[in-house]
């Protein structure tokens, strides 16, 4: 599931973690000056991973940590922890433009 294409982005599945493949967004590596920083796109609703390319549709972002993130499918929770490093990493390169 690593390099899938969607809705212009590339990256990996972040998926549910019922084992039922629905696929809740993707992380997409961004390079900032001194590392790399993952970045979660949430879909609006969640799709099955084999058809992910097709029928998912993003709706933003998460900044920082996000609770209860939930499938749409089978209503299971899942939370999203940015890491006090990469955190520091995208703000440091925000205030370097």
């Amino acid at each position: 599931m690593d390099g899938i294409k969607v809705d212009g982005l590339t990256g990996r599945l972040w998926m549910c973690k019922r084992k039922d493949g629905h696929a809740l967004g993707v992380i997409v590596t961004i390079s900032v000056p001194d590392g790399l920083v993952e970045h979660l796109y949430l879909f609006r609703n969640s799709v099955l991973a084999e058809f992910a390319n097709s029928e998912a549709k993003i709706i933003g972002h998460v900044e920082g940590t996000m609770h209860d993130i939930e499938c749409t499918m089978c209503k299971a929770k899942r939370t999203w922890w940015e890491g006090k490093g990469a955190l520091k990493r995208a703000v440091a390169s925000y205030l370097a433009e």
